[in-house]
C-alpha cells in the first residue's frame, strides 16, 4: 500500500525513479483527510492522466462532476467519518528516535469515505474514491525489483517466456531467495524433491531415447537449472 512511511526506501534510488516516486507522493497528498482543505484537483490530475484506461473521466461533464465532488470532499468534517472508523484505522510506530507516532490508515478511511450515500440512495464519493483506491493500492517500492527482475529474465534471447508459466516460477524463486546463487545451498530434501520432479516431466516430455539415460544426467541437469534460475 502506498504509504507516507516509505519515502525513506526511496532516498537511495536512481535519479528517474527517486524523481517519478517523489512526483506520485506530492500528487497523493489529497488522500490525506487531515490536509484536505489544502488538497488542489491536479493531485488528482495525475493520476487520471497516467492511468486513463482505469479512470475514464476525460469528458469535459465527467471531469466536472469529479471536481464537484473533490470540492464536497473538501467541506468534509471530521465527524461526518464515525468514532468507530477512525478509531479501527489509528496505526502507533516507533520512529528512530525512540518516540511512539501515531497516524491513520487512509485506506481505510477511504473505504468509509467510498461507502457514504445522499439522501437518494447515490454514493457521495464515488467518483473520487474510484480515483483514490486505485492510488492506494499502488506497489511502493518492490515494483521496481519486480520490472527489473522481468526485463532481466525475459530478454531478446528469451522472448518466448510466459509471464503465466516459466517467467513467473523464475520471479516467485528470486523474490523467495534474493541471496546470490553461488551462495546458495539447497538442502537435501529440496534436492531430493526436485531430482523426482525433473525425472518426472523428463518421463513425460522426452523420447524414450531419453528415458535410458542414467539417474546421474537429471541430478547434473536439475542442479544446474537450480543454480540457472537462482543467477537470474
Amino acid at each position: 500500500m502506498l504509504c507516507v512511511n516509505s519515502m525513506k526506501e526511496q532516498q537511495n534510488m536512481p535519479y528517474p525513479t527517486f524523481h517519478f516516486m517523489m512526483k506520485l507522493f506530492l500528487s497523493a497528498q489529497f488522500l490525506n483527510f487531515d490536509t484536505r482543505e489544502t488538497a488542489i484537483f491536479s493531485q488528482v490530475e495525475h493520476f487520471l492522466n497516467r492511468y486513463p484506461t482505469l479512470l475514464n473521466f476525460s469528458s469535459p461533464s465527467e471531469l466536472l462532476r469529479l471536481i464537484e465532488v473533490f470540492i464536497s470532499f473538501q467541506l468534509l468534517e471530521r465527524n461526518d467519518i464515525p468514532d468507530r472508523v477512525w478509531d479501527s484505522a489509528i496505526v502507533s510506530q516507533q520512529d528512530d528516535g525512540g518516540e511512539i507516532r501515531r497516524y491513520f490508515r487512509m485506506d481505510i478511511i477511504w473505504s468509509h469515505i467510498s461507502t457514504m450515500r445522499s439522501s437518494d440512495g447515490s454514493f457521495l464519493y464515488g467518483r473520487l474514491a474510484k480515483v483514490s483506491l486505485l492510488v492506494l493500492v499502488i506497489p511502493h517500492s518492490n515494483a521496481e525489483e519486480v520490472f527489473s527482475l522481468i526485463t532481466k529474465n525475459k530478454t531478446g534471447f528469451r522472448p518466448s517466456l510466459k509471464l503465466d508459466g516459466t517467467l513467473s516460477s523464475i520471479i516467485q524463486v528470486k523474490l523467495a531467495n534474493p541471496e546470490p546463487c553461488h551462495r546458495y545451498e539447497p538442502t537435501k530434501e529440496f534436492i531430493g524433491k526436485a531430482k523426482t520432479a525433473t525425472m518426472t516431466y523428463n518421463k513425460a516430455h522426452l523420447s524414450s531415447y531419453a528415458y535410458q539415460l542414467h539417474d546421474g544426467f537429471y541430478f547434473e541437469f536439475e542442479l544446474a537449472l537450480i543454480n540457472h534460475t537462482q543467477c537470474y
